[in-house]
């Protein structure tokens, strides 16, 4: 059994960018279960839900006011940790090119295939 899709949600000031629908709709279609959104920094997250999130996980505090490397790594392996889902999907934006691969470096995964 699947414990779903993580989906690393982007905004820019609180806005969402088109990336995280359109990520959500992927996640959904794929069918491996519920898709969870992470949201790392203030943001809302309510309308996530309309284009398929069945929760949404909010990562706040002073070292996301701005992009910290360190601090969206450990934000992104606690959620991977937390949630153990079976893919997780981000956008090839800069923050996303920085940060996975040092969540992946440290040898953070979701559940065991």
């Amino acid at each position: 059994m699947s414990n779903g899709i993580l989906v690393l949600c982007e905004h820019d000031g609180g806005v969402f960018k088109k990336t995280a629908a359109e990520l959500l709709g992927k996640a959904r279609d794929l069918g491996l279960g519920p898709v969870t959104a992470l949201v790392i920094g203030h943001a809302g997250g309510a309308e996530l839900g309309a284009h398929g999130a069945s929760r949404v996980l909010t990562v706040t505090g002073p070292a996301f006011s701005s992009h910290d490397t360190g601090a969206f790594a450990k934000a992104v392996a606690a959620a991977i940790a937390a949630v153990q889902p079976a893919a997780v999907l981000a956008s090839s934006s800069a923050a996303a090119l920085d940060g996975l691969p040092r969540v992946a470096a440290r040898g953070v995964r979701g559940r065991a295939h």
